[in-house]
């Protein structure tokens, strides 16, 4: 851990009492607002504990409302010609026969490949190409080893690489050329080594095959607005995880999705999500997610009567004339089932939850900021700070406990035996910073230049390191100044003079949380005006107008013994807070502002006794729309009690750190596994007759009642998104 953490807290860190994992104090998260009584329980035992649904810009929650196949808009009447057009005879004679094609592409004449084929492509690509081009699509498309792509499964690497192309523009005619001639089946990406570029061409990884082709339905869809939006759920899976499987279905790239804010992983999540569509239309966007091409097997009545494939589910279409962009959301609403509550009466419950609606909780960056494994992304990101390059990349390579045997092999074969290729064949594809060390490691022949190697992950992954490192910092200084007062501002302390946009929202433009990870309003802190509390002026606001920066080159620190601080805990880290621009451009840090408290928006709960631990308390919109899983009728001689609350969390805040304000309990997910595990609603299940199973509702529904230290490690936290994001985008 870093030194500075040892310098505040007095205490030496040791993730041997936690089997290797970090908890909240490891990270800065420390003390409360309230001093209610503790509301123990557990979070998120079940998907559907955690329920997210988005607010968009007009102030209105998302739902799933129709999951129907949409209705496409009737094509205008077609213009009346200016001339008349050619008779047939006169057509016939201006009819010229195309000239022949080279010796070489004469190719025979299949359903997906004929003469017209080859002419498309021919303009753009040398003949060579085009050979091995038709022999790919001779050999056809392989099934996937796994589905899903899952862990331990591989790609399917056949490519054909073009002769070099130098200009974009021309690259660009090469991409267009086999987006035009094959439609899904295959994709093109670009390969830069040196000053050199070429086309590399493999099949789609949810492309169609070529049996598929065949006559099409004429296209009324170019007049019609070019993007399409549709409402997701997602349940338990990361958000860029989620886009990159329907990038796979539709056979479109992952960045033509488009999100307002990434949601927490370990959850039912719903969102809008916009597609730049080319020539799709709603409808074949709606069969190619639902499995109704390809030969899945799904058919119309499936779709509309059976849980979602992958826990994704898909519904009101529109088209639309601009995409989606991170920030464009008012926050999202959440409705949390905290299960196996013990303890205190009704009556203590209902005072702490009254606590938190009328005093917030301290806005510490969750435990997702940082991961769960034995080398947190701070740690990485403070090597990164100091130019300490091989620390940085050698934290990046080191095991971590409770990981996934793909990992530890790929690992464990670098580390011992220097193997590079034996630790790219072991490591799953969504380990994108490891594989990107070395295949550039791979690339230039040597193992020695690790800030290249840095360079090589994709820059959202990188850069988050650094971000974490802030994150930590902020946390402690901020557990630090509630530690003198959390409930009223100081003088020294600063505030934000806003406007009626930029309001409290973290101004980190990087900033995530545990269902609003998206960009904020405020990129920088260099638009922000700072204002220092006095005694004279301090009675004029209240601690939610207090804000706390994350260290950088751009902002102002607080007076006092908090601003010394941070230039304490910086000097204790290796860092100088005057000096925090870097050569590496990414790495220079402006800093932004983040309010110390926070408060929930319209909180409300209810308190619920229950006696079966697999019935579902609360309903997603899916189930609500198929009629399955009916949320469970409150039982008053139940054996157990929960507390189902509502709210509203602005982008950048995190969930888990509000209900930590209610549990004083730590909220990682290796310590809430242990909870479920122990619980005595989960002896009740293992000892009732047919309750003896995890997931009892049904097989397949979705649904688990729990997953092991292994299976949730990284769960939700943002290294294993950014990993998701950056893989999701590469181009083989």
């Amino acid at each position: 851990m870093p030194p500075s953490l040892e310098l505040v807290t007095g205490v030496k860190a040791d993730l041997r009492a936690s089997s290797g994992h970090i908890g909240q104090e490891e990270v800065g998260v420390i003390g409360y607002v309230g001093n209610g009584m503790p509301v123990n329980g557990v979070i998120k035992q079940r998907f559907t504990d955690f329920l997210v649904n988005e607010v968009g810009m007009d102030g209105h929650v998302i739902h799933l409302k129709d999951i129907t196949k949409p209705k496409e808009p009737k094509p205008d009447p077609p213009a009346k010609p200016a001339e008349p057009a050619p008779s047939m005879h006169e057509a016939a004679a201006e009819y010229k026969e195309p000239e022949p094609l080279p010796e070489g592409l004469q190719f025979e004449t299949k359903t997906g490949w004929n003469d017209h084929t080859t002419r498309k492509l021919l303009p753009h690509f040398e003949k060579e190409t085009i050979v091995a081009l038709r022999a790919l699509w001779e050999e056809g498309k392989e099934p996937p080893r796994k589905p899903d792509a899952g862990w331990g499964s591989r790609p399917d690497d056949r490519e054909v690489v073009s002769h070099v192309v130098a200009s974009k523009e021309e690259r660009a005619g090469c991409h267009t050329a086999i987006r035009e001639a094959f439609g899904g089946l295959f994709e093109s990406g670009t390969k830069a080594e040196g000053e050199e570029s070429r086309v590399v061409i493999t099949y789609a990884r949810a492309g169609g095959s070529r049996q598929t082709w065949g006559p099409q339905k004429p296209n009324h869809s170019k007049n019609l607005p070019p993007y399409i939006h549709f409402t997701l759920q997602k349940t338990n899976r990361e958000t860029q995880d989620a886009l990159a499987y329907l990038s796979r279905q539709i056979g479109c790239q992952s960045k033509d999705l488009g999100i307002a804010g990434t949601k927490d992983k370990r959850a039912v999540t719903v969102q809008r999500v916009s597609l730049r569509r080319g020539n799709k239309t709603m409808e074949t966007i709606w069969k190619a997610v639902n499995g109704l091409t390809g030969g899945s097997g799904a058919t119309a009545a499936s779709v509309l009567s059976e849980r979602a494939e992958r826990g994704a589910r898909v519904g009101d279409f529109s088209y639309e004339p601009e995409g989606l962009e991170l920030g464009l959301l008012r926050g999202n609403q959440f409705k949390i089932t905290l299960r196996n509550v013990q303890g205190e009466s009704d009556e203590a419950i209902d005072a702490t939850l009254a606590s938190l609606r009328d005093n917030g909780f301290i806005n510490f960056y969750g435990m997702q900021r940082f991961g769960t494994s034995s080398v947190p992304t701070h740690i990485t990101g403070l090597s990164i700070l100091r130019s300490n390059w091989s620390e940085a990349v050698d934290s990046i390579l080191s095991l971590r406990q409770n990981e996934h045997p793909d990992c530890v092999r790929g690992r464990l074969a670098w580390l011992e035996d220097r193997d590079i290729d034996a630790a790219l064949a072991a490591m799953p594809r969504r380990c994108v910073a490891e594989r990107s060390i070395w295949e550039f490691w791979k690339r230039v022949g040597g193992t020695t230049d690790y800030l290249g190697a840095l360079g090589t992950i994709p820059r959202n992954l990188r850069t988050m390191y650094v971000h974490a490192y802030q994150s930590y910092i902020w946390n402690l200084i901020t557990s630090e100044r509630i530690k003198l007062s959390s409930t009223k501002p100081l003088p020294g302390d600063i505030v934000l003079v806003k406007d009626d946009s930029t309001t409290a929202a973290d101004a980190d433009a990087n900033a995530n949380g545990d269902a609003s990870r998206s960009r904020p309003a405020l990129e920088t802190a260099s638009n922000a005006t700072v204002k220092y509390l006095t005694d004279a002026d301090v009675d004029q606001y209240t601690i939610f107008d207090v804000v706390h920066p994350l260290p950088g080159f751009d902002v102002e620190y607080p007076k006092g013994p908090i601003g010394e601080l941070y230039a304490t805990m910086l000097k204790a880290d290796g860092l100088d807070l005057a000096h925090m621009r870097r050569d590496q451009r990414e790495y220079s840090l402006p800093g932004s502002y983040r309010p110390i408290i926070n408060r929930p928006q319209s909180l409300t709960w209810s308190q619920v006794r229950y006696t079966d631990p697999n019935l579902a308390l609360v309903q997603s919109d899916e189930d609500a729309i198929l009629g399955l899983n009916p949320p469970a009728l409150n039982d008053p001689e139940g054996m157990f009690r929960a507390v189902v609350l509502e709210m509203t969390l602005g982008p950048a805040a995190y969930a888990t750190m509000a209900l930590r304000e209610v549990t004083r309990e730590e909220t990682s997910s290796w310590w809430q596994t242990s909870l479920t595990v122990k619980g005595e609603d989960q002896g009740w299940r293992d000892g009732a007759d047919g309750n003896a199973e995890a997931g009892a509702e049904g097989e397949g529904d979705g649904e688990e009642a729990e997953v092991t230290v292994a299976e949730e490690e990284g769960a939700g936290n943002e290294e294993e998104e950014a990993n998701a994001n950056a893989a999701g985008d590469e181009v083989k």
